[in-house]
């Protein structure tokens, strides 16, 4: 596959008459959107600074982004949405695009207008566990007779909802297919499917919202399969207000969401049909675990983006990595337990207020002894508290498989966070870069379990992604190394 490109027209919303001719191009490497323009629009403000008489002098500003970017190609409307000019000069201008939108003009980035998302996403047809194919071989005394025969048949669509929204499932198939190649005095037969995931809006909604809901089952879909997992295709879906639906026909337009995404998915030589996942929909039901996720993944965010990020980003200095795994453990505890404190407040109120009485006075002595205090006296948990409260999470079988001493683990990480995050070379010990290694997988694993649990995943589904077969040796050396 090349690269995409659309010669056409383009400007800006609050200057429609100003249309530079130019290309968008996506890459077919990594899902960048470029515009090439020729000529450009002006990234320059001048900004007024001082007045002398009737003159007024005024101080370049540079516009480092155009929200929004309007575009015409040969019929096909364009939205392009935060747009930062990379190159001006020589009458010519190249943008980056975060994201295009093809099949639309909107009026503002976000207008809420969308009534549905399609989603296509790497690894969902193989955990759905259900497809529309059958095939069947004859065999005379082991040995294949010649005769065989496919068929297809629609599977049922699974539901959920969260927030509002509806969640379909479904396998989609296409008919077979049969292909002449008689130069190459070949024939063939074809047939395809795939999993799609349909948000459908009670009623419109800005687009970010469903980037949002795509980013979250990139994030289900990369826990589930141990693996990173990006989008395929993303389509909005819209009805104009001028729609006149008929019988068997859908009235909504449908929108291609292009720009890069943190992963790229690329079929390449890695690809296997033997994916290991770590759950799938034979452990849960569809209706449960989708809106548990959705509520899990809006409460654990930020610790959720850090881990997985060390997936969809996989180079990188190992002990960076473990620093940020173990970041992801502290912003996961405190986005599932927010009032997490080491003691009842009530409880620590009472304290510091008899630790302050002793310090009363009005002199500078006094005061400075009760501002220090009251800098020392927090009543947050601990880091390595945060670590063993995670520890305790999941299923103390699947944690053990994992870890063989969990207090020794987390002075282990809490040593290294410490370390890397202040400079502090004492800190951090064994330089043995395998053990930074296996610390961080293990770690990694140790939070997959957490969230496993969290969707209420049974104890034997922990206790066999505790056993995946990749983290068998890195477990082996990690404990050994610990003890």
């Amino acid at each position: 596959m090349a690269d995409r490109e659309w010669r056409g027209r383009w400007w800006l919303p609050d200057k429609p008459d100003e249309v530079m001719p130019g290309t968008l191009i996506q890459r077919e490497k990594d899902g960048e959107v470029l515009l090439k323009l020729i000529g450009g629009f002006s990234n320059v403000v001048l900004i007024p600074i001082s007045r002398s008489g009737p003159a007024v002098s005024h101080e370049p500003e540079f516009i480092d982004e155009f929200p929004m970017i309007l575009g015409n190609s040969a019929g096909v409307l364009f939205t392009l949405l935060q747009c930062n000019p990379l190159h001006t000069g020589r009458e010519l201008q190249d943008i980056r695009v975060l994201r295009a939108l093809s099949g639309i003009h909107l009026t503002e980035p976000d207008q809420e207008v969308f009534d549905s998302a399609v989603l296509k996403i790497e690894y969902l047809l193989g955990w759905m566990r259900a497809t529309t194919l059958k095939r069947t071989i004859k065999l005379g005394n082991g040995n294949w007779t010649g005769k065989q025969s496919a068929t297809t048949a629609p599977v049922d669509d699974l539901a959920a909802t969260y927030g509002g929204n509806d969640y379909t499932l479904s396998v989609v198939f296409n008919q077979f297919q049969v292909e002449d190649r008689p130069r190459a005095n070949e024939r063939s037969l074809a047939n395809g499917e795939w999993a799609e995931l349909t948000v459908t809006s009670p009623q419109p909604i800005k687009f970010r919202d469903f980037d949002r809901i795509a980013k979250a089952i990139m994030d289900l879909m990369t826990l589930a399969a141990h693996a990173p997992a990006g989008v395929i295709k993303e389509t909005l879906r819209f009805t104009p207000p001028d729609a006149h639906p008929t019988p068997g026909h859908r009235a909504s337009i449908d929108v291609d969401v292009m720009g890069r995404q943190i992963h790229h998915p690329k079929a390449g030589p890695s690809e296997t049909a033997n994916a290991q996942y770590l759950f799938t929909l034979d452990d849960i039901p569809f209706a449960d675990v989708l809106p548990r996720w959705l509520d899990l993944h809006e409460r654990a965010w930020l610790g959720s983006s850090t881990l997985f990020g060390l997936r969809y980003i996989p180079e990188g200095y190992t002990t960076a990595r473990l620093l940020a795994v173990a970041t992801a453990a502290e912003a996961m505890h405190r986005g599932l337990f927010p009032e997490a404190a080491r003691l009842p407040p009530k409880e620590f109120e009472a304290m510091r207020d008899r630790v302050m009485d002793a310090f009363k006075g009005k002199d500078d002595e006094a005061k400075a002894t009760r501002a220090f205090l009251y800098d020392v006296l927090y009543n947050e948990m601990k880091y390595k508290e945060r670590l063993l409260a995670l520890a305790a999470i999941p299923d103390q079988d699947a944690v053990g498989t994992l870890i063989g001493d969990v207090p020794k683990w987390a002075k282990y990480i809490k040593e290294q966070r410490n370390g890397m995050a202040h400079g502090d070379r004492d800190r951090l010990g064994s330089e043995d870069a395998g053990m930074v290694y296996d610390a961080l997988e293990v770690t990694f694993a140790l939070l997959g379990l957490v969230l496993l649990n969290k969707l209420s995943l049974s104890p034997e589904v922990q206790r066999r992604a505790a056993s995946a077969q990749y983290l068998h040796l890195i477990v082996e050396r990690f404990n050994k190394a610990l003890a």
